[in-house]
């Protein structure tokens, strides 16, 4: 997992996968990294018994943030039930998308301006109101300077 460690502020975990979520019509068929089986991804499984509104929160190890940085990572939010995806450094909102954005990767690129230092980045994912509606994670990067196309919210 990287360094990135589970909340244990939250009703349940992350899980890692390399294969297709369990659930039918949501959650990515495969890593982005490879486009294939051979790598891993992290995901919140929205299937019972989860409930609605049930949240997972995947902390990274306390990273040195210096002047601008561009964070980076991919996504993966389909299902008619999704429900929302927040990115957090320290606590600051630095990316939050909400509902189905279709069945692809898509790439999240947030310029980030925090006091120079140790921080936390946490991915927080919610459960819907039904299975339909994991929410994937992939990729994640963290760069000096800002970035190309940088945004804050999708």
């Amino acid at each position: 997992m990287c360094g990135f460690v589970q909340g244990n502020d939250d009703e349940f975990d992350w899980s890692r996968r390399k294969e297709s979520t369990p659930s039918d019509l949501t959650g990515p068929s495969f890593n982005h990294t490879t486009g294939n089986l051979t790598g891993y991804y992290m995901y919140i499984e929205a299937s019972n018994p989860r409930r609605p509104g049930d949240n997972a929160k995947l902390y990274s190890p306390q990273l040195e943030f210096f002047g601008n940085m561009c964070l980076q990572f991919y996504y993966h939010m389909s299902g008619a039930t999704t429900e929302s995806l927040t990115v957090t450094v320290s606590g600051n909102l630095v990316f939050f998308a909400r509902g189905d954005k279709g069945d692809m990767w898509r790439k999240a690129s947030v310029n980030v301006s925090a006091i120079e230092g140790l921080h936390r980045v946490t991915f927080e994912g919610v459960v819907g109101s039904s299975f339909t509606g994991d929410i994937a994670i992939d990729d994640f990067s963290l760069t000096a300077g800002s970035c190309p196309y940088g945004k804050f919210f999708d």
